[in-house]
């Protein structure tokens, strides 16, 4: 008797499990920068450009973004979560507009998605600091 309640009951969850027959794949990617994260903070790295304020203030910490990455690869709708102020937090929302995101793809169809990111600033040491070392 064990057996066969054993049999019927595993019988109905075989049957619960694949009895449908409507599996899908589904495929998800999340919207991301091309070349990576490190890349995508090295931009930033290179390219920001600091106040003198911010120099001056030494500033350091990172700048939390939110932003839409379209199907087509652009971005709109970026809004400052978390700044530091000093004009850095402008600098990176113009450097982002401009930038190119491989956007997200759901069931295999390209669609808009949100990204929120962290970019790293360090504002340690003014141009004019290192001119005035030589």
């Amino acid at each position: 008797m064990k057996k066969i309640t054993f049999f019927l009951v595993a019988f109905f969850i075989i049957s619960m499990v694949f009895g449908q027959g409507n599996f899908q794949v589904v495929q998800q990617q999340q919207a991301h920068y091309p070349k990576g994260e490190v890349a995508f903070q090295e931009y930033f790295n290179l390219n920001l450009k600091y106040t003198q304020a911010a120099y001056d203030k030494r500033l350091y910490g990172s700048v939390m973004i939110s932003f839409n990455v379209l199907a087509d690869s652009t971005v709109t709708e970026i809004t400052v979560l978390s700044g530091l102020g000093y004009g850095v937090d402008e600098e990176i929302v113009k450097m982002i507009t401009h930038m190119k995101f491989a956007p997200a793809v759901s069931n295999g169809v390209v669609v808009r998605s949100n990204m929120i990111v962290s970019i790293n600033v360090k504002a340690i040491e003014s141009p004019e600091l290192e001119i005035e070392k030589q």
